[in-house]
């Protein structure tokens, strides 16, 4: 008998849909550090924090309507 058997991977559903799932996320954090370093420049990520914890407690109503 001349049968070449052949080795083959196979992946379970939920291991196939974790892998891209974790490729998605690596992406989206790559492109999103990107973003980050090209609008926020030199800047430490506690300050973009500070102000995304802050809001508009101190502006005024009139101010956010315009």
């Amino acid at each position: 008998m001349n049968s070449k058997t052949q080795n083959t991977i196979h992946y379970k559903p939920i291991t196939v849909c974790l892998y891209i799932v974790l490729i998605f996320l690596g992406t989206l954090s790559f492109f999103s550090a990107l973003w980050y370093i090209g609008v926020f420049g030199d800047v430490g990520f506690e300050s973009i924090i500070f102000s995304l914890a802050a809001g508009f407690a101190g502006v005024s109503s009139g101010a956010i309507t315009d």
